[in-house]
């Protein structure tokens, strides 16, 4: 609430100051012998007045003398066009110059009148209106209206603005020309966020993909990572669940360690966030910028081994105020996939035909009404969840001061019965000009969510749970799923009704973070700025879980309450000297900069037990149950520098190095270097491709260099000992890991070749190929239990990831009112161990990590599939004959089998592609995420699929294609059923790996944007309505509900992905 006041109040307050009239500012300017080009220019720096016009149209090429003190802004623009025939308007900051030609001026002309929009109905200010042929135009003003003389008809007027399609359009005698104005879908000279800084697209020599906040807004998501799902080339987003609230995993071409996180580093506004992905409102997001090579993420050193993801929240703009409201409201369904239960009657089938009557009493009669009527379990678990997501915020500003601020609420009731989560979000983002050097910066972030989760195992027993075991009595109470508590059979294995569980047990969590930044830039020369960007982060979090002692699970402690508090604090400070020095063929721009950031993090829990029904208190605990509690910090110190050359904007050279210390490595390793070279060239301003006129833009990228990984545990350096025991009564410890002083980074080298290209004005191709290596992998290293300790830290092994990226952007339709655009992006990455400690394998349960094979390697006994004979399931066994050859047998006993490489978790490739259809004020979006080449284990069919392993779980319909054995000679995919299980036949085995490939409709989305003159009737800027689905078709063998599982590949009892259907109407005013 106190967050909520204090926006409102400086929202209210910056909106009286934006609002006054700026217009009253005075110029002073001492220029000699600059272009009138030039000058402009400097009173824009000086005085945030912003100018334009069209050069084509008017001579700002001529040179003057200036020198003038304390004059206003229309006194300059006269002075400077003395002698010319120019007029100008100015509205606020705004000053629009505009040729007039007296000699063309009569009576008998023609007055054309018109207004020029973007696709969406918006005002375009500045655009140049030239009539073919001559030299005559005009320029837009601040609403997009114009008005010009021409001399007859039929004329050809020619809109041009920067970043838009130039449009030529013939006039006839219309009354008033409504002209539409559609973007390039990407201009080559876009600006850029990039590591400390901005830079045009043309110039970069490193491997960045960028997103606005139009290519973000898609997705009904509380997370940032689930808009860039199948968007960005070399990043994988994989959701692991439907869970409200849960973030999907990321990987930036590949896996580059082993036991540490493979998570990206996040920078948000210039500073330094985290490994882990903030928890930032993404309507408040500008932009996105995805730095994969070194060239581009080398500025980070030591943390940017998995690549950077730079944000950047909207500001204020100048010359406006407005305010935006976003409002979404939907449903969502689980995606049921291709996994069909049986029903009551198919299940009692199905186990007397392995002689269920072997087990009197296990099973209900045959023509009771459990097997004839039985429960829908999923039917019961899943429901059709709600989704509200609403956003309200204010963007404006003037000379001296702009704002934006905003205030969110997302909602959602889970598909899953018993899932609940809200987030409360609210910022501002201040920008003051205190001089014409100074600017001060504030931005303040507060965001509050809330879990609440009794959904006690529902999920799983949607699948597991007997048909057979309805929930509720006749007289609609619920059982409690214990045949001697109910008197009533329960025949489940799982003894227990997630139904009456859900009454008491519950999990709940909180957490509430604020994020402040202070910034200053002051610029000391006209090449030379400082800018300091200062953070402090704090997030504070509860959790509490209550097993009631009405339940099973809380019984035999009479009640257990867990409550659990966490703090973390980060206090960060970016200093950076910024130069850039320019002029007609050379340009030098670069950085030298300083920082410093320190964590802290201290927690507590407690666990009681004796819980009075209903006294969810820890202080009502009749005796402790466990007490724990913890305190970390650790701090980075750097310094870094970076130049970049640019040689007539064709030849392109980028140096950049970073030295690193932290107090996570060892004494003598405390400081690591980094750096990186990279190159570009811009092909087609050489004089031997002039004449390729279909080749609009081509750029080579080369780029090579070395970031760390530093994103591990504190301490781990550190000798460690178990403190936690007694001796005699006394506090006593032992030791557990040896200490290693020379415990230092894990480091990647990073080798990159990119080409960009345009082609026929209308096709955009990127072409990246990399070489990652990542050396001193740490690997806690075992040691002989007679050295005293168990194991030590140490950096021992190395993995390469190798791989090609592939974007492709087209606009197939460019004249309006039609538009339509598409775009491709691929992605292929092969990963590789090459070193381990001593060659020694890790086992990782089903999986291995053994060198020369992939870091998510499958190990597990090779499926033969069923003996026609018999029904008894078949493994292979290999062994090795005395001359070397491999030996393939079968056998039926799973001892015997032998364990082998099945493939990897990992996907051959992974990309996605969209289109974007636009109709006059009609919009279409569909967009297409793909993964091929990945093995998932589908580890609920151990459960589910068991050949009778487990006679009171339910059991899976075989899909087509699949078949069971019934006789002897039958050719079958599924062993004979036995009763208690057939030779262990449901065992981890290559059996349960099924291919992971999928195709799926990610998005799909319809708006209208309302007539500019119906929605100005009522007093609004803008209004768009959109209906939207997400999830809505996916195209997989998967037998699961859904193939997206996650980063692992394990297909377990998962809430699974959810479909959404979405209404959602946004209106500017």
């Amino acid at each position: 609430m106190k967050l909520v006041i204090f926006v409102a109040t400086l929202l209210a307050l910056s909106f009286i100051s934006i609002t006054a009239n700026s217009q009253n500012s005075r110029i002073s300017l001492n220029l000699v012998d600059v272009s009138i080009k030039e000058a402009l220019l400097e009173i824009e720096n000086q005085n945030q007045y912003y100018f334009l016009y069209n050069n084509n149209l008017m001579d700002v090429e001529r040179k003057v003398n200036l020198n003038i003190q304390n004059q206003s802004i229309n006194e300059v623009v006269e002075l400077l066009f003395e002698g010319q025939n120019v007029d100008y308007t100015i509205k606020d900051q705004l000053v629009i110059l505009f040729p007039v030609d007296d000699s063309e001026i009569k009576s008998d002309r023609i007055l054309v009148e018109g207004k020029v929009v973007d696709r969406l109905g918006q005002a375009l200010p500045g655009v140049a209106v030239v009539i073919r042929g001559t030299i005559l135009g005009t320029v837009t003003d601040a609403e997009g209206n114009f008005q010009l003389n021409i001399a007859e008809e039929p004329a050809i007027l020619e809109f041009s603005f920067i970043g838009l399609e130039s449009q030529a359009l013939a006039y006839g005698d219309q009354d008033f020309l409504i002209v539409t104005m559609n973007p390039l879908s990407r201009n080559i000279d876009e600006v850029i966020v990039v590591a400390y800084g901005t830079q045009s697209a043309s110039s970069l020599t490193g491997s960045v993909q960028a997103f606005n906040q139009q290519q973000l807004a898609n997705v009904t998501s509380p997370h940032l990572l689930t808009k860039l799902q199948g968007e960005a080339t070399g990043v994988l987003v994989a959701n692991s669940s439907g869970t409200p609230g849960e973030k999907p995993g990321l990987r930036i071409r590949g896996e580059g360690s082993i036991n540490y996180t493979n998570e990206p580093l996040w920078v948000v506004d210039g500073v330094i966030f985290g490994p882990a992905s903030p928890d930032i409102n993404p309507n408040d997001i500008e932009s996105v910028s995805v730095l994969k090579d070194a060239a581009a993420a080398a500025l980070y050193g030591s943390r940017a081994s998995n690549g950077v993801i730079m944000v950047r929240t909207k500001t204020g703009k100048i010359n406006t105020s407005s305010f935006n409201l976003k409002t979404s409201t939907g449903i969502t369904r689980v995606n049921q996939g291709n996994l069909t239960l049986m029903n009551g009657q198919e299940l009692y089938d199905y186990v007397m035909s392995m002689d269920g009557d072997k087990l009197p009493g296990q099973f209900p009669p045959a023509n009771s009404e459990s097997v004839i009527n039985g429960v829908d379990w999923q039917d019961i678990a899943f429901q059709n969840g709600i989704v509200h997501d609403y956003n309200l915020s204010y963007s404006g500003g003037n000379e001296k001061t702009m704002l934006y601020t905003s205030f969110g609420y997302f909602n959602e009731e889970g598909a899953a019965r018993g899932h609940q989560w809200e987030r409360f979000s609210g910022r501002v983002n201040l920008d003051y000009k205190a001089s014409d050097k100074l600017k001060l910066i504030l931005k303040v972030e507060g965001i509050y969510q809330n879990s609440f989760n009794n959904e006690n195992d529902l999920v799983f027993g949607s699948y597991v749970l007997l048909p057979w075991d309805n929930p509720y009595f006749s007289d609609g109470t619920v059982k409690v799923g214990r045949t001697e508590v109910d008197g009533v059979k329960w025949y489940s294995r799982n003894q227990g009704n997630p139904l009456y569980d859900m009454q008491y047990n519950y999990i709940a969590s909180r957490s509430m973070q604020y994020m402040n930044d202070v910034g200053v830039e002051y610029k000391l020369t006209d090449w030379l700025t400082f800018v300091s960007n200062n953070r402090i982060k704090t997030r504070t979090s509860r959790g509490e879980q209550l097993a009631d002692s009405r339940t099973a699970d809380g019984q035999a402690d009479s009640g257990i309450l867990y409550n659990a508090y966490g703090y973390v604090r980060d206090l960060s400070t970016s200093n950076v000297l910024r130069f850039n020095k320019e002029n007609t063929d050379h340009s030098v721009f670069g950085i030298v900069a300083y920082e410093y950031t320190q964590s802290y993090i201290d927690g507590m829990n407690g666990e009681g037990k004796g819980i009075y029904p209903s006294l969810e208190i820890l202080n009502g605990a009749s005796e402790s149950k466990s007490i724990g509690g913890s305190k970390s910090k650790s701090a980075f110190l750097s310094i870094l520098s970076n130049v970049q050359y640019v040689y007539k904007n064709k030849y392109m050279m980028q140096l950049s190095y970073r030295r690193d210390g932290s107090s996570r490595f060892g004494s003598n390793q405390r400081f690591g270097d980094f750096y990186s070279v990279g190159t570009s060239w811009v092909v087609t301003k050489e004089n031997f491709m002039q004449s390729v006129g279909w080749v609009n833009n081509l750029k080579l990228r080369l780029s090579y260099g070395s970031v760390g990984n530093a994103n591990i545990a504190d301490y781990v350096a550190l000798g460690l000992y178990n403190m936690t025991v007694q001796y005699n009564g006394e506090p006593g410890g032992f030791p557990r890991r040896l200490p290693n002083p020379d415990l230092t980074w894990e480091s990647n080298k990073n080798f990159n070749f990119g080409v960009d290209t345009r082609l026929f004005d209308r096709v955009n191709v990127t072409v990246d190929a990399y070489d990652k290596r990542t050396d001193n992998l740490l690997q806690d290293v075992p040691l002989p239990l007679v050295t005293g300790f168990y194991w030590f830290t140490d950096n021992v092994g190395s993995i390469q990831n190798r791989g090609l990226e592939f974007s492709l952007e087209t606009e197939i339709v460019k004249s309006s009112p039609f538009l339509w655009n598409t775009s491709l992006n691929m992605s292929f990455n092969k990963n590789k161990v090459l070193r381990l400690n001593d060659g020694k394998d890790i086992s990782m349960g089903n999986k291995i990590i053994r060198e020369g094979w992939d870091i998510n390697t499958w190990y597990m006994r090779k499926w033969a599939g069923v003996d026609p004979s018999n029904g008894n399931p078949l493994w292979e066994k290999v062994t090795t004959a005395a001359d070397g050859t491999k030996i393939i047998e079968k056998t039926s006993k799973y001892s015997e089998a032998t364990l082998q490489n099945m493939d990897s978790s990992s996907p051959k490739f992974f990309g996605g592609f969209m289109n974007t259809f636009v109709y006059k004020q009609f919009k279409l979006d569909a967009s297409f995420n793909f993964v091929y080449g990945n093995k998932i284990y589908h580890l609920l069919r151990e459960s589910l699929d068991n050949d009778g392993a487990y006679p009171t779980y339910n059991a899976i319909k075989l899909p087509d294609g699949w078949s069971r054995w019934e006789k002897p000679g039958d050719i079958a995919t599924h062993p004979r059923p036995v009763l208690l299980g057939n030779k262990l036949s449901n065992k981890p085995s290559s059996r349960y790996l099924e291919d992971g490939s999928y195709l799926r409709l990610n998005y799909l989305s319809l708006s209208y944007t309302l007539p500019g003159t119906l929605v100005q009737k009522v007093g609004l800027n803008r209004a768009e309505l959109k209906l939207s689905g997400e999830n809505l078709w996916t195209l997989s063998n998967f037998s699961g509900m859904d193939p997206e599982v996650g980063i692992e590949g394990y297909g377990g009892t998962l809430y699974p992905v959810t479909r959404k259907y979405i209404l959602g109407l946004e209106i500017n005013f």
